[in-house]
């Protein structure tokens, strides 16, 4: 096992220890190469190829599919190049990434404000690009102090860096009126045939408070929203 990347691999050296695996310093000497989910496509395992028996945790480029602008806006292109994508996406709230998208997400913004009016303005949901387990998200019915000034940067709620802002679902599918959300896993051995495995066990991850509508008295209440 190489575990060439410093950080977030201790997990791995110890299991691989456990297993009866030795650690080593090169690529080329290993079986199983574990480095981190920013790993570019120019890295040098994949300059000099993989040999035909070593695998690799990680896909070049996979986190163009794992950052939240960078999916949103994949599923945005596909959306306008194929139907079927189109109807997928039913489900899925109208997605701006920022700064990218401000002027959209402006324009979007002030038009659903004045079909509304000043007492049923839409309102969003801010979550960081590479944000996890719900920091630096927040929600906000202010498109304008949203922007900040044309970028999410002004505001003190919301981390330094991009960030989708999508239009908040005031009806979700609750259970026990909570909110939830299911996580599946799938390991992705192949992209080309594509192969892929999902587990059959998975997680359901439930929010703490029982589900309001979203006002400005609650929009805090992360622990309900999220």
């Amino acid at each position: 096992l190489d575990c060439s990347t410093k950080k977030d691999v201790a997990v791995a050296r110890e299991m691989a220890e456990k297993s009866g695996w030795q650690v080593v310093a090169k690529a080329e000497d290993a079986d199983m190469i574990w480095e981190g989910p920013m790993l570019k496509p120019d890295a040098g395992c994949y300059r000099s190829g993989l040999l035909p028996h070593q695998r690799m945790n990680y896909y070049p480029g996979v986190k163009v599919i794992t950052q939240k602008c960078e999916l949103s806006r994949i599923l945005n292109r596909a959306q306008k190049l194929y139907p079927e994508v189109a109807e997928l996406q039913d489900g899925i709230p109208r997605t701006f990434s920022l700064p990218a998208e401000a002027s959209a997400f402006r324009a979007h913004a002030k038009e659903c404000a004045e079909k509304g009016g000043k007492n049923n303005r839409p309102v969003y949901v801010v979550k960081p690009s590479g944000g996890c387990g719900g920091e630096g998200i927040f929600l906000s019915d202010d498109y304008e102090s949203i922007l900040g000034g044309g970028s999410i940067l002004g505001n003190s709620q919301c981390p330094k860096g991009p960030a989708v802002v999508q239009e908040y679902l005031s009806s979700p599918l609750l259970l026990d009126n909570l909110k939830f959300d299911m996580r599946l896993y799938v390991a992705v051995t192949s992209l080309e045939p594509l192969r892929f495995y999902v587990h059959r066990e998975g997680l359901a991850r439930l929010a703490v408070e029982p589900y309001e509508l979203p006002t400005k008295a609650n929009f805090r209440r992360l622990n309900m929203h999220l």
